[in-house]
């Protein structure tokens, strides 16, 4: 099963605090963990130390944050959004990203065609300015959750991602006021 929370950083918070706050409250909630062992290597995928079936990823974007949390067995999700329901554990990668001002667009429309898979670049290509903040945060979003899910950081960029090959969600949430993309792939 993989849910997905989402929390806004509390005053006196750090984005970071809030993910460990919510990613803890999940696992305490889901899985029973009360005091998690995380491992944190750099240049790997953060993990549990005792939990191999279980899987995590909690991305931050200005005052939102959130968590995939995938494990073992089905549970009831309660405020959560269930991403995937069958009873194994894939491997998770999250991400949010705000909607940027479409004033942003030639900025973001550089990076696509610097950054994005050649395919994924095209397809941006034809997008109007109008709708081009939203579809730059989906396309960077899933880029960024699959190299999360894989562990490979962006080591190696995201020329060699292949989105068609993954299973993914993608969300346009409101969050604390401002309009988030939220990606999660499996």
């Amino acid at each position: 099963m993989i849910c997905l929370q989402c929390t806004v950083v509390r005053p006196g918070e750090t984005q970071h605090e809030a993910g460990i706050r919510l990613r803890d409250g999940m696992l305490r909630r889901f899985c029973g963990i009360e005091s998690p062992s995380v491992i944190a290597r750099s240049g790997e995928k953060p993990r549990l130390a005792d939990r191999a079936d279980t899987s995590f990823s909690v991305s931050h974007s200005e005052s939102a944050v959130i968590c995939a949390l995938s494990f073992p067995g089905i549970a009831e999700a309660g405020d959560a959004t269930v991403i995937y329901d069958g009873d194994d554990a894939p491997a998770v990668g999250a991400d949010i990203e705000m909607v940027r001002d479409v004033r942003d667009v030639p900025r973001l429309r550089r990076l696509a065609d610097r950054f994005f898979p050649a395919g994924e670049a095209d397809r941006l290509r034809d997008v109007p300015d109008s709708g081009y903040p939203a579809a730059f945060a989906k396309t960077w979003t899933a880029l960024e959750s699959f190299v999360k899910r894989t562990g490979d950081g962006f080591r190696h960029g995201f020329s060699h991602v292949d989105l068609s090959m993954v299973r993914r969600v993608t969300d346009v949430r409101e969050i604390d006021g401002e309009t988030y993309v939220v990606s999660v792939v499996f």
